[in-house]
């Protein structure tokens, strides 16, 4: 993401490191587990993660100071465990999967 790599572990934490020097720019620790490959926003300058329970969490990209999340679906589907969660841009819509379930949010935040 523009010459940021992030890493992201199960546990929730988020760690942004430069590219070019290798020096970490900033870490997050969340409580959200098993967070998805992240969504770069270069517009809201944000980076967007689901879990597998439907929880959309944005993260100020510069910073890594949380800037929204919402709460898990009521009913994600039963195949939780089977799918890897997804989250992706479209145009300006976020675009998640969790287990057998897809969702759109603004990224705006939770409405």
């Amino acid at each position: 993401m523009d010459g940021v790599v992030c890493f992201v572990r199960s546990d929730g934490s988020v760690t942004a490191v430069s590219a070019d020097s290798g020096k970490q720019l900033w870490q997050k620790r969340t409580d959200v587990e098993s967070l998805s490959a992240p969504a770069v926003s270069a517009t809201y300058k944000r980076v967007y993660f689901s879990n597998r329970f439907g929880r959309l969490l944005a993260l100020d990209s510069r910073t890594g100071a949380e800037v929204w999340r919402t709460s898990a679906l009521d009913d994600p589907g039963d195949k939780v465990q089977s799918y890897p969660p997804r989250v992706l841009l479209v145009k300006d819509a976020i675009v998640a999967m969790a287990g057998d379930t897809a969702f759109s949010r603004s990224p705006d935040g939770p409405t």
